[in-house]
C-alpha cells in the first residue's frame, strides 16, 4: 500500500475529526474503517499524535479510568480541521498512489462533491494515460514474443498484471464518478 509519509497525519486527523480518541482508538479505527486500503502502526501513530499537539492541530487531555491506567485522549482543533480540509481538497502528488487517493476520497465529505469528483476525474485521466502506455508496451512485447524466450514470457505476464490493474482502476473511477455525480461518466 504505497503512500507519502505525510499522509499519516491526515489519516489520524480524519479519525480525530470523527471523535476524540486515544492512540489505541485511532489505531483500531484505522484498522476498521480504512484497513482495506490503509495501514498505520503504533510506531507511527503515537509520534504523529505528539507532533499534531505540538503543531496546534490537536489537543490532549489525560482521562482517568477506574481500575486501569489513565489514557491520553486527543481532540482535533479548529486549525486541525482547517488543515485536514485543505489537504482533502488537493490532489495527491501522485494521482496513482491509490492509498492517498482513497484516503482523500474517504474524507471527501469534508469538501465539496465537485472537488471530490474533480479529484476522481484527474485520477481517471492519469490512469487512462498509464493504461494506454502499458497497453502499447504489452502489445509490443506480445508481438515480439517467441516461444524460446522465457524471460519475455515472464515480462508479458507482469505487464498483463499492470494492464489489468489500470483497467480496474479506470473502471472503479468511472463507477465512482457515476455514483458521486448521479449520471454517466464514461465519456469524460
Amino acid at each position: 500500500m504505497p503512500r507519502r509519509r505525510g499522509a499519516t497525519r491526515y489519516a489520524i486527523l480524519g479519525m480525530l475529526n470523527e471523535s476524540p480518541m486515544s492512540g489505541y482508538d485511532v489505531k483500531k479505527r484505522i484498522e476498521t474503517d480504512l484497513g482495506h486500503f490503509w495501514r498505520e502502526s503504533y510506531g507511527k501513530i503515537y509520534p504523529e499524535l505528539r507532533k499534531l499537539v505540538l503543531d496546534g492541530l490537536a489537543t490532549v487531555r489525560t482521562q482517568d479510568q477506574e481500575g486501569r491506567p489513565s489514557r491520553k485522549v486527543y481532540t482535533i482543533t479548529v486549525n486541525g480541521m482547517v488543515d485536514l480540509r485543505k489537504w482533502a481538497s488537493q490532489a495527491p502528488p501522485d494521482l496513482l498512489d491509490t492509498g492517498e487517493l482513497l484516503l482523500k476520497i474517504y474524507h471527501g465529505h469534508l469538501v465539496s462533491s465537485a472537488n471530490t469528483a474533480s479529484l476522481l476525474r484527474k485520477a481517471l485521466q492519469r490512469a487512462r494515460e498509464e493504461l494506454q502506455e502499458i497497453r502499447q508496451h504489452y502489445e509490443d512485447e506480445e508481438e515480439a514474443s517467441s516461444g524460446a524466450d522465457a524471460g519475455r514470457q515472464h515480462r508479458i505476464v507482469t505487464l498483463r498484471y499492470r494492464l489489468r490493474y489500470y483497467e480496474c482502476l479506470c473502471l472503479w473511477a468511472e463507477e465512482s464518478l457515476e455514483k458521486l455525480e448521479g449520471g454517466s461518466s464514461r465519456h469524460l
